[in-house]
């Protein structure tokens, strides 16, 4: 899985692309499908019984995707409807970018039309630095190329 520096970097490009103001509520989007799969680290110390690991992979799919921002957009005082986009986009990119690692076993990426695990087996999760890689050049040029049109249209 692409560390969340990589997941950060995807989401400002993501922001930068679509000229979205609230960059930040993009980055939480981005981060958000991480926070609760973290459960999957209890079971190397306790014993954690195969709902509650469930629960923890169906949260990082395009289904909480689309209800994890719904219930967390009433919390900012900007528009519901663009906040809500804001964090789902943010989310979307996340899972997207995870389906490229291998041994994929965090999320079920294709619930509920299937349980099982989803990858295009691109990365191996020790190749985070790839994604990093790819992930800062991408928003850079992102970057580079918005400075260069409003340079070109300010003159």
């Amino acid at each position: 899985m692409p560390d969340w520096i990589s997941h950060i970097l995807m989401g400002l490009a993501a922001a930068e692309i679509f000229s979205i103001d609230k960059k930040g509520l993009v980055v939480l989007g981005s981060l958000l499908p991480d926070f609760v799969v973290k459960i999957n680290l209890l079971s190397a110390f306790f014993h954690m019984s195969d709902g509650l690991l469930f629960i923890a992979r169906l949260y990082h799919s395009p289904v909480m995707g689309l209800i994890i921002p719904a219930l967390i957009a009433p919390i900012f005082k900007y528009d519901w409807k663009k906040t809500y986009i804001t964090i789902a986009l943010g989310f979307m990119l996340h899972l997207f970018a995870d389906s490229f690692t291998r041994q994929y076993y965090n999320g079920i990426l294709l619930y509920p039309l299937s349980t099982g695990f989803f990858s295009f087996n691109i990365f191996w999760p020790e190749q985070y630095w790839i994604m990093l890689i790819l992930s800062a050049g991408f928003y850079a040029s992102v970057k580079l190329t918005r400075y260069m049109f409003s340079s070109k249209s300010s003159s």
